[in-house]
């Protein structure tokens, strides 16, 4: 008596590569969700070590302001020829923010993916400081998710009672400030100064 060895037919292999493919696909959307989670992540808290550097930094370098902490008419640094985002994008800048925060961040108001430390001119008149981060757009598909995770930070960090620009990511819009929606540079503000 003959034993019929029992084979797959092609049906049922065509199945399993179906079945293989679609998990290996929802793995990868997983794992990108997760690394576009984690980049959002990683920009917002450098946001706010570069918050905590300029508070400090604020603080130690008061004869660098008029008496009374405001800015010069010229919106320049007090004995420097260099505006706020032109001296932290300076090397002794630079320094500064190396010493007090461990890594290495790409310092410059002017390039993608990069940090800085800028002002802008708030809707009540005061100069306020903002960390920025100027996303990247190597890859399309990428930023935009990142830019939506951001969203949702911003939506769900609503800035405090006590202070206005506390805690809210923001985006510049025609001379306004607002909650941050689908910019290419996101902001967290630092401090807002009388002018």
């Amino acid at each position: 008596m003959r034993h019929r060895q029992k084979a797959f037919t092609l049906v049922e292999l065509l199945l399993v590569v179906i079945a293989v493919v679609i998990l290996s696909s929802m793995v990868m959307l997983a794992s990108g969700e997760a690394e576009t989670s984690a980049k959002a992540t990683k920009i917002v808290n450098t946001l706010s070590n570069l918050k905590m550097f300029a508070i400090t930094w604020y603080n130690k370098n008061m004869n660098k302001f008029d008496k009374d902490g405001k800015f010069h008419s010229d919106g320049k640094l007090k004995n420097s020829g260099q505006t706020l985002q032109e001296y932290f994008s300076s090397n002794s800048g630079k320094e500064e923010i190396d010493k007090f925060l461990t890594g290495t961040y790409s310092i410059d108001y002017t390039k993608r993916d990069s940090y800085s430390i800028v002002t802008g001119k708030l809707e009540d008149g005061k100069i306020g400081w903002f960390a920025c981060y100027y996303l990247e757009n190597k890859n399309t598909k990428e930023r935009d998710r990142i830019k939506k995770k951001l969203e949702n930070k911003a939506k769900n960090n609503k800035g405090g009672t006590d202070k206005k620009y506390s805690y809210t990511l923001f985006q510049e819009s025609s001379g306004k400030w607002q909650p941050y929606v689908d910019g290419e540079k996101v902001y967290l503000p630092i401090l807002a100064l009388d002018y």
